[in-house]
């Protein structure tokens, strides 16, 4: 489903970006809650919120391996003209960032 919403997206035929964005933050969301997440998974992700400082300046200057970091986080990123839009976050285990 959300496929195919971006892919509408991307080829113009959905115009409203606000009613978009939260559409597409409502199935992520919803998505998030069905799926089940692995023990290794969850320390990973752990470990990268808790010490991304580390993780990045492990990557020194190297741009691809930067870009890399970044996608563990973020899943899509919408750019009009030369300005980001919105941001679209991997989804992070119920665990973290509750409490």
């Amino acid at each position: 489903m959300i496929a195919r919403m971006d892919f509408r997206w991307d080829h113009g035929f959905i115009t409203d970006q606000n009613s978009y964005l939260e559409e597409r933050v409502r199935l992520q969301q919803e998505l998030e809650r069905l799926t089940p997440m692995g023990d290794d998974e969850l320390e990973r992700a752990a470990d990268l919120l808790a010490h991304f400082s580390a993780h990045w300046d492990a990557t020194g200057e190297d741009r691809r391996k930067q870009r890399e970091l970044i996608g563990l986080i973020v899943a899509r990123v919408w750019v009009k003209g030369d300005q980001v839009v919105a941001l679209s976050l991997r989804p992070l285990p119920h665990h973290i960032g509750a409490g």
